[in-house]
């Protein structure tokens, strides 16, 4: 369901507050849609939940920032796995 277009379109201000949800699905089809401001795609990128970043780096309108962010996420976790080796 990555980059899922949605036909309804949803303001700035509805949009932070949905990826403020405690809802992991909610901010996780927030993190899907193309229509959505690139900052608040930043901030799903740091979300806590492996789900909603996977939303966010399959989301082709998610600025390039975001993959950079994402990329250092999953160097630090391989670090980790290897010293855990």
């Amino acid at each position: 369901m990555a980059g899922t277009k949605v036909s309804q379109s949803i303001n700035y201000t509805d949009a932070k507050e949905l990826a403020r949800s405690k809802d992991v699905s909610v901010r996780a089809a927030l993190a899907e849609r193309e229509d959505l401001a690139g900052e608040l795609l930043y901030f799903l990128a740091e979300d806590d939940d492996p789900e909603v970043r996977r939303a966010v780096a399959a989301n082709a309108a998610a600025p390039r920032q975001t993959d950079l962010l994402l990329a250092q996420e999953l160097c630090a976790v391989d670090s980790r796995r290897r010293l855990q080796a």
